[in-house]
């Protein structure tokens, strides 16, 4: 156990992919994932207590299984709400799955496959000097929980240099239909910063990509209002974005503009 940290020795209990000296380590399956609250408040409020049961529940079974047939949700749920169906997609296969916990999941899949980069690259180079480097194939009981979720690693991002022009640029390259960005104020670079402690770049990319395409976003709602920058990079309403609450009609800018006049009688 010697020249490991808490954290290295535990990580290898739990991963599936480490071989030692040809001991292969047992696969557990991760057994939670990310839930915000508020988000899920917000997502839920016009659905019945009995909807925001069936939601939750193909919300794990998603978790556990992967994406649904059909089938499998109405052996679940016979009685399925199709509001609660509207909570997901259907990918070309025709099965269903929540887009935001699929998103949530890979995240946290990447973030355990650099977890266990990490430990394998510190037993190669003890080994190579000739330091203790047995990794455990057993939970012994003197380890510490590894975190479940990927604060720690969006911390780290934050702390070194972060790149505020490439979000101006991100956004003004998916954002053709909704007001451009000039500068990156103080006041920005500190919503950045909030922004990554929740998401990275690359889902800001798809936040952009999203509401881009939503008629609303754009302008087509009782006022004419439209997104901007300073409106996506909250990381409630990008969440909002990405888990479809703004997708509804997508915008279709080869439609003829019809403009109202006043006629005088």
């Amino acid at each position: 156990m010697s020249g490991y940290t808490a954290r290295e020795r535990i990580l290898c209990v739990f991963s599936a992919e480490i071989t030692c000296e040809g001991v292969e380590i047992l696969t557990k399956k991760d057994p939670a994932f990310l839930f915000y609250s508020s988000d899920f408040l917000t997502g839920v409020i016009e659905l019945t207590m009995e909807e925001r049961g069936q939601y939750i529940t193909l919300m794990c079974l998603q978790h556990q299984k992967g994406r649904l047939s059909e089938k499998l949700i109405k052996s679940v749920i016979p009685n399925i709400s199709d509001d609660v169906l509207l909570k997901f997609e259907q990918d070309k296969n025709g099965n269903f799955f929540n887009k935001r916990l699929d998103f949530e999941t890979k995240k946290r899949q990447e973030h355990s496959k650099k977890q266990r980069e990490n430990v394998m690259k510190r037993w190669n180079s003890n080994k190579e000097r000739g330091m203790p480097s047995n990794i455990p194939t057993q939970y012994d009981g003197n380890t510490t929980v590894l975190p479940l979720e990927n604060e720690n690693e969006n911390e780290n991002v934050i702390r070194n240099k972060i790149d505020f022009i490439s979000f101006k640029e991100i956004y003004n390259q998916e954002c053709n239909n909704i007001p451009s960005v000039r500068t990156i104020t103080e006041k920005r670079k500190t919503a950045i910063k909030k922004f990554l402690k929740e998401f990275s770049k690359d889902e800001f990319s798809e936040v952009c990509r999203e509401a881009n395409k939503s008629s609303f976003l754009t302008g087509d709602n009782d006022r004419g209002w439209r997104a901007d920058f300073d409106f996506l990079i909250r990381p409630d309403k990008a969440a909002s974005v990405l888990e479809g609450k703004y997708a509804g009609k997508e915008r279709n800018d080869d439609k003829p503009k019809y403009k109202l006049e006043c006629l005088e009688l």
